[in-house]
């Protein structure tokens, strides 16, 4: 059923409130990142929902209302408004997207409503490349004082990437090349050699560059994947008493899912990083 995730209608899973169908989006939001959540609707959502005339409110308390126009009846010739709204309940904050019901059987509506989900569902992953603080550094050599942001876990994730690519493809010529060692002279030998030991221990030195981050960034990734474990334990169960319906169970467990894989990953790379620089020299 995860698979095939992509075919569900989704707009049949939302409910009729006061005249709107109301779909309850599988994202959840502490309260204290409200502020930064807006943010991530003002620079990743807005901008691709030009054409539905977005208009986001903020209030004081942190509550939003992101308006936009049902286009789909506007070309009908009876325009109408959608909207998501956040509501807060024990320090979480919850999103509703209300649209005409009308909407529900349109298949460009449908798709619509699919990559919103999808994008709403980014927020994780863009949200840890802005919770580094920005930290002020003294260029002893200018004598002046500049910011400098600490690379978020995707960005250190993507350089460790790199660099255990690297590590791998000189240690793989090593290989190759210890078993043509009797084909070739000492001296060809010893500089193919040195070529490749040279190539790992600089990938091993952009792994050394950001050891002082990785304790920590594993400690966070490691809380975080066995919190992901959690609910999808919760959400098995509340599938199986009938609290929610099979559709929204496919729909929330294969995000989780991603995300989970996305961190498991994570968490495997950073593991292979503390094991190389706690190897033996």
């Amino acid at each position: 059923m995860i698979g095939g995730a992509k075919k569900r209608v989704i707009p049949s899973e939302a409910i009729l409130e006061g005249g709107m169908a109301v779909y309850r989006l599988p994202l959840r939001v502490s309260e204290d990142e409200s502020e930064l959540f807006a943010d991530f609707l003002r620079e990743e959502l807005l901008p691709r929902l030009k054409g539905l005339d977005p208009q986001l409110t903020v209030s004081e308390a942190g509550r939003f209302t992101l308006k936009m126009d049902a286009r789909w009846r506007m070309e009908m010739g009876s325009p109408e408004v959608m909207f998501i709204r956040s509501e807060a309940h024990e320090g979480v904050l919850t999103l509703t997207f209300s649209f005409p019901p009308v909407l529900s059987e349109d298949r460009d509506f449908q798709a619509f409503l699919y990559n919103l989900e999808r994008r709403l569902l980014a927020y994780p992953l863009w949200r840890e490349k802005k919770v580094r603080v920005v930290v002020t550094r003294r260029i002893v050599s200018r004598g002046e004082q500049v910011q400098t942001r600490e690379k978020g876990l995707e960005e250190v994730v993507e350089e460790l990437q790199r660099a255990k690519q690297d590590v791998d493809a000189a240690r793989g010529k090593l290989e190759q090349l210890y078993s043509m060692k009797g084909e070739i002279s000492p001296s060809v030998f010893a500089d193919f050699e040195r070529r490749y030991r040279s190539a790992a221990a600089d990938a091993l030195k952009r792994v050394r560059s950001l050891s002082d981050r990785l304790p920590d960034l594993m400690d966070s990734v490691s809380k975080q994947r066995a919190t992901l474990v959690k609910r999808l334990a919760d959400l098995d169960v509340s599938a199986k008493l009938g609290e929610i319906s099979q559709e929204q169970y496919a729909s929330r467990r294969e995000a989780l899912e991603a995300e989970l894989q996305s961190l498991s990953a994570a968490l495997s790379i950073l593991a292979w990083a503390q094991r190389e620089l706690s190897a033996p020299s």
